[in-house]
């Protein structure tokens, strides 16, 4: 094989194995990135949801789960039906959803209860 080819190639291969590691990096940076935007037009979806469903009657950051929380702490009798069912639907990706909803609604509008 002609020596300039053989530079080529290795070259070549060389830079493949450089380049595969830095393509899986950003590759990861972006499924983080839609994984983060999937979250957040659920986010977004679930507000948006509970607004019409309480004809605007929330606050500013309420989703359902953590108005479901609210509700249960409150002794509501919809709160207690509704709260271990949604966090039933939810345990395959978090543990007290409900509550961590309400955590993340207190700390958004800096609400102390």
């Amino acid at each position: 094989m002609k020596a300039w080819l053989q530079d080529a190639l290795f070259g070549m291969r060389c830079n493949i194995e450089y380049a595969v590691p830095v393509v899986r990096h950003y590759a990861g940076l972006m499924l983080a990135n839609i994984n983060k935007r999937v979250l957040m037009i659920a986010y977004l979806f679930d507000s948006f949801v509970l607004g019409l469903l309480t004809l605007g009657q929330c606050r500013v950051g309420e989703t359902i789960s953590s108005v479901a929380w609210d509700l249960e702490q409150s002794g509501k009798p919809l709160g207690r039906v509704l709260r271990p069912a949604i966090d039933l639907l939810m345990r395959v990706f978090e543990r007290d959803h409900c509550f961590g909803a309400y955590r993340t609604f207190l700390k958004i509008t800096g609400a102390n209860r």
